[in-house]
Protein backbone atom coordinates (compact mmCIF):
# COMPACT_ATOMS: atom_id res chain seq x y z
CA UNK A 1 0.00 0.00 0.00
CA UNK A 2 1.58 3.48 -0.69
CA UNK A 3 1.89 5.32 1.69
CA UNK A 4 -0.44 9.03 1.64
CA UNK A 5 1.98 11.93 2.78
CA UNK A 6 -1.40 14.25 3.50
CA UNK A 7 -4.15 13.82 6.01
CA UNK A 8 -6.24 15.43 3.66
CA UNK A 9 -5.58 12.10 1.54
CA UNK A 10 -6.19 10.05 4.09
CA UNK A 11 -9.93 12.08 4.79
CA UNK A 12 -10.79 11.22 0.95
CA UNK A 13 -9.38 8.30 0.06
CA UNK A 14 -10.62 6.43 3.60
CA UNK A 15 -12.55 7.95 6.27
CA UNK A 16 -15.69 9.71 3.63
CA UNK A 17 -15.87 6.51 1.93
CA UNK A 18 -15.90 4.63 5.18
CA UNK A 19 -18.54 7.27 6.74
CA UNK A 20 -20.92 6.81 3.26
CA UNK A 21 -20.90 2.83 4.00
CA UNK A 22 -21.48 2.99 7.21
CA UNK A 23 -23.97 4.85 6.63
CA UNK A 24 -25.52 2.99 3.60
CA UNK A 25 -25.53 -0.24 5.84
CA UNK A 26 -27.48 1.41 8.66
CA UNK A 27 -30.21 3.19 5.97
CA UNK A 28 -30.52 -0.23 5.18
CA UNK A 29 -30.77 -2.02 8.24
CA UNK A 30 -33.75 0.63 8.60
CA UNK A 31 -35.65 -1.22 6.37
CA UNK A 32 -34.83 1.21 2.94
CA UNK A 33 -33.87 -0.65 -0.46
CA UNK A 34 -30.75 -0.29 -2.02
CA UNK A 35 -32.40 1.95 -4.80
CA UNK A 36 -33.84 4.35 -2.16
CA UNK A 37 -30.17 4.42 -0.51
CA UNK A 38 -28.39 5.21 -3.53
CA UNK A 39 -30.52 8.23 -4.20
CA UNK A 40 -30.11 9.54 -0.32
CA UNK A 41 -26.76 9.01 -0.98
CA UNK A 42 -26.59 10.26 -4.83
CA UNK A 43 -24.46 7.24 -5.67
CA UNK A 44 -24.83 4.35 -7.91
CA UNK A 45 -26.88 1.31 -6.57
CA UNK A 46 -23.83 -0.91 -7.68
CA UNK A 47 -21.84 1.30 -5.03
CA UNK A 48 -24.49 0.25 -2.50
CA UNK A 49 -24.16 -3.06 -3.69
CA UNK A 50 -20.75 -3.49 -3.36
CA UNK A 51 -20.82 -1.75 0.42
CA UNK A 52 -23.41 -4.21 1.13
CA UNK A 53 -20.77 -7.37 0.33
CA UNK A 54 -17.92 -5.68 2.07
CA UNK A 55 -15.90 -4.86 -1.40
CA UNK A 56 -16.12 -1.19 -1.11
CA UNK A 57 -15.10 1.32 2.11
CA UNK A 58 -12.46 -0.06 4.61
CA UNK A 59 -13.49 -0.86 8.14
CA UNK A 60 -11.95 2.16 9.79
CA UNK A 61 -14.65 3.84 12.23
CA UNK A 62 -14.23 2.99 15.86
CA UNK A 63 -17.80 2.44 17.78
CA UNK A 64 -17.79 6.04 19.21
CA UNK A 65 -17.94 7.14 15.31
CA UNK A 66 -20.47 4.19 14.50
CA UNK A 67 -22.65 4.83 17.30
CA UNK A 68 -23.30 8.17 15.70
CA UNK A 69 -23.71 7.29 12.13
CA UNK A 70 -26.70 5.01 13.42
CA UNK A 71 -28.00 7.89 15.39
CA UNK A 72 -27.35 10.06 11.98
CA UNK A 73 -29.49 7.82 10.05
CA UNK A 74 -32.57 7.56 12.39
CA UNK A 75 -32.07 11.64 11.67
CA UNK A 76 -32.22 11.09 7.72
CA UNK A 77 -35.11 9.14 7.65
CA UNK A 78 -37.13 11.28 9.73
CA UNK A 79 -36.02 14.46 7.48
CA UNK A 80 -34.70 15.74 10.05
CA UNK A 81 -31.08 16.44 8.55
CA UNK A 82 -29.80 15.97 4.98
CA UNK A 83 -27.21 12.89 4.42
CA UNK A 84 -25.00 15.24 3.71
CA UNK A 85 -24.91 17.52 6.77
CA UNK A 86 -24.24 14.20 8.63
CA UNK A 87 -21.46 13.12 6.00
CA UNK A 88 -19.72 16.67 7.07
CA UNK A 89 -20.60 16.42 11.04
CA UNK A 90 -19.76 12.48 10.97
CA UNK A 91 -16.37 13.85 9.48
CA UNK A 92 -16.21 16.44 11.90
CA UNK A 93 -16.67 14.35 14.68
CA UNK A 94 -13.80 11.64 13.59
CA UNK A 95 -11.13 14.54 13.32
CA UNK A 96 -12.26 16.02 16.99
CA UNK A 97 -11.94 12.43 18.38
CA UNK A 98 -8.34 11.66 17.12
CA UNK A 99 -9.35 9.42 14.44
CA UNK A 100 -7.88 11.06 11.91
CA UNK A 101 -4.61 11.84 13.55
CA UNK A 102 -4.47 8.11 14.38
CA UNK A 103 -5.03 6.83 10.61
CA UNK A 104 -2.53 9.70 10.13
CA UNK A 105 0.08 7.95 12.03
CA UNK A 106 -0.63 4.29 10.22
CA UNK A 107 -0.87 5.45 6.69
CA UNK A 108 0.90 8.90 6.29
CA UNK A 109 4.54 9.81 5.83
CA UNK A 110 4.68 13.41 6.74
CA UNK A 111 4.26 14.05 10.35
CA UNK A 112 0.47 14.73 12.43
CA UNK A 113 -0.86 17.90 12.39
CA UNK A 114 -4.23 17.12 13.81
CA UNK A 115 -5.60 19.72 16.21
CA UNK A 116 -6.77 17.04 18.28
CA UNK A 117 -5.27 14.65 21.53
CA UNK A 118 -3.83 11.83 19.39
CA UNK A 119 -4.20 9.48 22.43
CA UNK A 120 -7.84 9.55 22.23
CA UNK A 121 -10.12 6.46 20.95
CA UNK A 122 -6.90 4.16 20.30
Amino acid sequence: MKKLIFPQEIEVWYVLPAIRKQLALELIKTGLNQSQVSKLLDCSRASINQYTKQQRGQDILNQKIKSEIKNSSSLVIKNKTSVFQEIMRINQLVKNTGLLCQLHKKLGVAKCSCQSDCHLEE
